[in-house]
């Protein structure tokens, strides 16, 4: 596991398979949490994409709250979700670190 994350910090690996098999929450938590690892390195999709996929297009603040509690950054890579037009969007661990890990990826977002 050490090597996974240490390769991924310094743009050596890509995916990180990894199953977080102690992450604990309601429902909706871990079907949104499951719905973020399915998003492909260097590639986002935004909170209501996440909502819709989850069963409820209207959760968006839901799914926000969800990521929030996500204890897994990089395994569970909520840095990946951005709002609908393209702006970074929240990150419990802080802007900079979400861009940080964006950046990793070589992803460009609207900051």
């Amino acid at each position: 596991m050490e090597n996974e994350i240490t390769g991924y910090l310094k743009k050596d690996i890509k995916d990180i398979d990894l199953e977080p098999l102690f992450l604990t929450g309601s429902i909706f938590d871990r079907k949104v949490w499951d719905l973020t690892r399915n998003v492909p390195f260097g590639k986002t999709s935004d909170y209501s994409s996440i909502a819709s996929a989850a069963g409820n297009r209207r959760a968006c603040r839901a799914v926000g709250s969800s990521l929030g509690r996500n204890s897994l950054i990089i395994i569970v890579p909520c840095h990946r979700i951005i709002k609908n037009n393209g702006k970074l969007g929240g990150f419990s661990y802080g802007a900079e670190l979400k861009k940080k890990f964006l950046d990793i990826e070589g992803i460009k977002v609207d900051y």
